[in-house]
């Protein structure tokens, strides 16, 4: 399915759609998908919906994170003069966070950032994971400047433009949150960019294409990786619990548990049900 949004031809440009809405003295309509599949993808339960599901319940949900961990804290015993290494772990341990939701995790990810950082100091790679420690912890004002910083030195690089969008939706500045996502769609149209799409038509009231932006992102989302799907499907449940379709919102919220057991957002959605 990836192939099918590759280009970025299936995107509206958010200069266009500004200027049009502002004639009609309206909110802001972003990152308008052009839907062009031949199956009904987007209609209330979607078959792609249900193949995603039998796709991923039969794996063994042992904890992804918990695996990685154990991987790169072996590579960092074998190398541990290698910057990558300890990324690689600190990558991990983030992984775990974004599992649990305990952010207090993230204090040990940081400590491997760091060793990489003395072994490194000019790695891009430690400054994406800094980026997503601020994010997780709110901290978006240091999170757009550091994003700002790494765009001067890897403007074509879409993870700037991730953090860059994420922060400064976060802080209200709205227009410049849909410029920096017009740049990351057209560079990179995936499960990522659309996430974005999803979140900023969420906020200027455009739900029913939203909902069609996170059931996209499940269809394009790594099958391999069940939190993330299940984030996926999270997230499209709070979506429809949003406009008062708690029975549409539970059953997303139930296939979230389904694909990862005891998963925090999930629960979360379903205590508000």
């Amino acid at each position: 399915m990836g192939g099918e949004i590759s280009s970025p031809a299936f995107f509206v440009l958010i200069r266009e759609k500004k200027n049009r809405m502002r004639r009609e003295n309206l909110l802001l309509l972003v990152l308008f998908v052009v839907v062009a599949f031949a199956d009904t993808s987007c209609t209330k339960n979607s078959g792609v919906i249900a193949t995603t599901v039998d796709a991923t319940e039969k794996k063994s949900i042992a904890s992804p994170a918990d695996k990685s961990i154990q991987d790169a804290q072996d590579a960092v015993n074998k190398n541990p003069d290698l910057s990558k290494t300890y990324l690689t772990l600190a990558a991990a341990y983030l992984k775990k966070v974004r599992e649990t939701g305990d952010y207090s995790i993230n204090r040990i990810a940081e400590s491997s950032i760091a060793k990489a950082l003395e072994l490194e100091p000019e790695s891009f790679e430690a400054q994406v994971l800094k980026g997503q420690i601020y994010l997780s912890e709110h901290k978006f004002a240091e999170a757009l400047k550091l994003a700002e910083e790494m765009e001067k030195t890897n403007p074509k690089n879409t993870i700037v433009y991730a953090i860059k969008t994420d922060a400064l939706t976060e802080l209200g500045k709205y227009d410049e949150a849909v410029e920096a996502a017009q740049i990351f769609v057209d560079m990179r149209p995936d499960a990522a960019s659309y996430t974005r799409v999803a979140h900023l038509r969420s906020l200027h009231g455009d739900i029913e294409s939203a909902i069609e932006a996170r059931k996209m992102v499940i269809r394009i989302t790594d099958p391999n990786d069940p939190e993330l799907i299940a984030w996926a499907y999270s997230q499209l449940g709070k979506e429809y619990f949003d406009i008062g379709d708690f029975a549409q919102a539970d059953v997303f919220f139930n296939t979230a548990l389904k694909i990862f057991p005891d998963y925090h957002w999930a629960l979360a959605g379903k205590g508000k049900v």
